[in-house]
């Protein structure tokens, strides 16, 4: 019988596959980027600046914290044709790391 844990991770396949409910991003930039799976929050939120009067609108996207090892925030992740900066990243001690973007350009 399988434990909880592979039913769970067993689970995390189906939603970080691109052919179900993940897209896939490109990690990084250059001639050679990594192509993960990643699920997109697809409504933006507002995070406050220094001042109460600068807002900028962030995404956020979910993959797995083995496909993500050496990246760092300021990295850049592109999902289709749209340029991110990893502004943040929380991984949740289960094998899942949420990055907080924010579009460059």
């Amino acid at each position: 019988m399988a434990t909880f844990r592979e039913q769970l991770e067993a689970d995390l396949a189906v939603f970080l596959n691109a052919d179900e409910f993940a897209v896939e991003a490109d990690l990084g930039e250059g001639a050679d980027p990594r192509h993960i799976p990643v699920l997109v929050d697809e409504s933006p939120a507002l995070a406050e600046g220094p001042a109460a009067a600068v807002r900028t609108a962030t995404r956020e996207a979910t993959c797995r914290s083995a496909d993500i090892g050496g990246t760092k925030v300021g990295d850049t992740l592109f999902i289709g044709e749209t340029q991110y900066r990893i502004i943040d990243m929380q991984p949740d001690g289960a094998g899942l790391t949420t990055m907080i973007l924010t579009t460059i350009g």
